[in-house]
């Protein structure tokens, strides 16, 4: 038996919404670790490489205990690697006292991940600007650059409200 354990704070500690900066400074500062990172972040072991708006790019390990009964990356936990990358990308199309909601989303997969995948990699990029709607499209890579899945998502761009 295996176990593995990691840490994270509270989500509500270093909240964007809190901070007052864009979507992009909250991200960049993310990476460079004035901000804590979202509980995901460490269970996903994701790191940002690159941040500008409308574009993310993250680096993710897949652990051994997301494999499923086939002893590949459990498709669940390899949509969850994508849907961060299009998350960030949801952040960096915003500014201070603003938010994203995903109104609709569609994932492909395209070959599963094998049991040494290496390090994957989850990119995602405005494909289509709306007034009040943008479209995404993430992909995961493996170390090798192989597509595994890709993800098309529409983000509903919203201001908050009386806070």
């Amino acid at each position: 038996m295996r176990s593995e354990t990691f840490e994270w704070a509270g989500p509500v500690i270093g909240s964007r919404v809190d901070t007052g900066v864009s979507g992009v400074a909250y991200l960049s500062g993310l990476g460079d670790g004035v901000f804590a990172p979202p509980p995901i972040g460490p269970l996903i072991s994701a790191e940002i490489l690159e941040v500008a708006q409308g574009r993310v790019q993250l680096l993710c390990s897949a652990s051994e205990s997301q494999f499923g009964l086939l002893r590949e990356l459990d498709p669940g936990a390899a949509n969850l690697l994508v849907n961060a990358a299009i998350a960030c990308v949801g952040h960096s199309l915003t500014g201070p006292r603003q938010g994203w909601a995903t109104v609709e989303s569609r994932t492909r997969y395209i070959r599963p991940v094998s049991p040494q995948p290496g390090a994957l990699t989850a990119t995602a990029e405005v494909v289509m600007s709306l007034p009040l709607r943008t479209v995404v499209r993430g992909e995961l890579a493996d170390g090798r650059g192989q597509v595994l899945s890709t993800v098309t998502a529409t983000l509903h761009l919203f201001d908050f409200d009386g806070e």
